[in-house]
């Protein structure tokens, strides 16, 4: 007799056989599906997906903001202090460090020293986003009359007038391309620009 646990042949001669068995799929009763899809009868189910769906469209929301975000982080900016009238182009690229409370709000200022001349006192600033934020990449285009030639060094402080702990800054590394020939200077730093922190220098 044939069951679930063994299946019985009957044959006339000596071969090899198989058996298997197919469960056939319960038909949906629509009817009745319909007729007990209310709200009170399948609370947990509404509230469920209710839930769900809500959280779904925060995170779509909360993620389109932090790609804007991210497009404004993208951009480059133009140095307030650059003059119409110079027309030789550098590009600097400035590194925040990942460690806690590394990016500053305190105004940052530099100079860039090269064989030929050296600029005047600049300053790092951007009215339209928050610059030098933990983990950050900056990007500046700086103008001056002629070019800098080789370049030797960049001479770089703050003014530690950040509030609380954001007055402190742990710079990375910075890079300076000639926007005119492409060549790249790389100046790295490694370290706290604080009052409080490794040397006390800012």
């Amino acid at each position: 007799l044939t069951n679930h646990y063994k299946t019985q042949c009957f044959s006339t001669h000596l071969t090899t056989f198989a058996g298997g068995f197919l469960v056939l799929p319960e038909p949906i009763n629509w009817n009745y599906v319909f007729a007990n899809a209310g709200f009170n009868k399948n609370k947990t189910i509404y509230l469920t997906v209710i839930c769900l769906s809500i959280i779904y469209f925060l995170l779509i929301i909360y993620a389109r903001y932090k790609d804007k975000k991210d497009i404004e982080k993208l951009g480059v900016t133009i140095l307030p202090d650059n003059l119409k009238q110079d027309q030789y182009f550098y590009q600097i690229i400035v590194f925040t460090g990942h460690r806690k409370r590394s990016g500053t709000k305190s105004k940052v200022h530099f100079i860039l020293e090269g064989d030929q001349d050296e600029t005047q006192v600049r300053i790092f600033a951007d009215p339209n986003r928050k610059i030098f934020q933990r983990g950050g990449i900056d990007s500046f285009v700086m103008s001056v009359e002629k070019s800098l030639g080789p370049l030797n060094y960049i001479r770089l402080w703050h003014d530690n007038t950040g509030p609380g702990s954001s007055a402190s800054w742990f710079l990375k590394y910075i890079i300076v391309r000639d926007l005119q020939t492409m060549e790249k200077s790389y100046f790295i730093c490694q370290k706290w620009l604080a009052v409080e922190k490794d040397d006390g220098l800012v």
